[in-house]
Parts: C-alpha cells; structure tokens; sequence
C-alpha cells in the first residue's frame, strides 16, 4: 500500500572523501525494477550529493558498470575499478533481529552514487524495514511482501543536472538494443523497462524529482528467469 515511493573524473574530485549514505542501508531492485532501500522506510538516494553528470551520461556509466562486461560479477569486479565514479567499497551489515539472522551485503559507493551486484541471496532480509519510491510516493513495509528480484546489477545516483529524460530513455533502449516492456517519460519523472534480446536480463530505469535542483536516478539489470515476484 502506497504511503505518504563522456564522464569527466575532474567533475568528482573534490568530494571523493565524503560519506555518502548510511552504511545500514541497501539499495536493491524489486519486481518492477524499482529502487528498493533496505533498512529504512525512507529513500537512501536523498543523501547522496548531486554530481554534475547529465542523465545520458549516467546511463553510460551504468552501462560500463553492468552491461558492457556481459552481466557477469567478475566483469562488474573490473569495471568498478576502472570507473570514473571513484567508487570505494564498503560493507553493509545489519545485525540479527529476531529469528533475522545477521545480513552483510557488498557496495561500492561516492558521494552521488550507490553501486551494487546482488547474487539473489536474501537469507537475513526478512522483515527489514523497506521503502519503495514509486514516481511521487514511497511504500514504506517490510521485506517479505515486497522482495527484490532476480540477480541484479544496480547504480543509484543523484544527477545535478539530469537533462532530457526521453534522451536518457532513448539511450538505454539503443544500448540495449531491446524490446520497450513500458515507457514512460513526463516532465518531472520517467521510468520504463526493456527485455534484452535472446536472454533473460530486463533493463529498467526510473526518474524522480526531475523538476528539483537534483533528480534520483536507478537503473538495474535483473536476470529474470526463475524470479519469483
């Protein structure tokens, strides 16, 4: 239920040290491909800083990081080191609670950016308190009814100049080279997903707060088959 959901490195620089988002969340996708922040009711992207990187510019980050190696953990291992993002590691734990057992999950992080390979593990995430943001509002529940999806390939970020959402859309879908599933562009948010060609990887992003000095931006890869919803 819906409640009250070419990269210049010299751009980047200057806030490299900066502690972007709380280490007690995650950011994973769930069945639409939405970003799903686990740990808190509240959206985790709020506190990343803006970087001045343009939407399409974002979507060939994402690229590098999660599609251009072939969707395999080893090539999204490399592709971090070689980003232009100056992505640090870092260890997400959350302590047991409960019949919850303890749960640790790997990220790479900057100040505007989450990045993340998620191997479909989530022994240890029931019950988490979870926030979905859906265009204008947040589904704020537990981890159980609402799940992440499918192996997946995830960067989150919050873009200071996001620019024309339908070139961003437009991007992905020549990136892809697939079949739109459903897009959707409007002044102050865009989402939509594709499924790529003779495989069982679906692409999705989705656009909030376009019309604030900062949009959050997610885009992921899920490898669908076999996913339960």
């Amino acid at each position: 239920m819906r409640r009250c959901m070419v990269l210049l490195p010299a751009l980047l620089a200057g806030a490299a040290t900066a502690q972007p988002v709380s280490a007690a969340t995650m950011i994973l996708s769930e069945g639409y491909g939405r970003p799903m922040t686990i740990g808190s009711q509240d959206d985790a992207r709020e506190a990343l800083q803006p970087v001045p990187l343009s939407g399409v510019a974002a979507v060939e980050a994402f690229h590098a990081l999660c599609l251009a190696g072939g969707f395999k953990p080893e090539a999204f291992a490399t592709a971090v080191q070689a980003s232009a993002l100056q992505l640090q590691a870092e260890q997400v734990q959350f302590e047991p609670v409960g019949k919850t057992p303890a749960y640790a999950h790997d990220r790479f992080v900057a100040p505007g950016a989450i990045v993340s390979w998620w191997d479909g593990n989530e022994l240890g995430l029931k019950g988490r308190p979870i926030g979905i943001r859906d265009r204008g509002a947040i589904v704020a529940s537990g981890y159980g009814p609402f799940k992440a999806v499918g192996r997946q390939c995830n960067v989150s970020m919050k873009l200071a100049q996001a620019g024309d959402l339908q070139a961003m859309a437009d991007r992905i879908g020549a990136i892809t080279g697939g079949t739109p599933i459903k897009v959707v562009v409007k002044p102050k948010w865009a989402d939509g997903s594709w499924q790529v060609p003779n495989s069982t990887l679906r692409v999705s992003f989705a656009v909030v707060d376009a019309g604030k000095p900062a949009a959050l931006v997610h885009f992921t890869v899920q490898d669908i088959e076999g996913a339960k919803p």
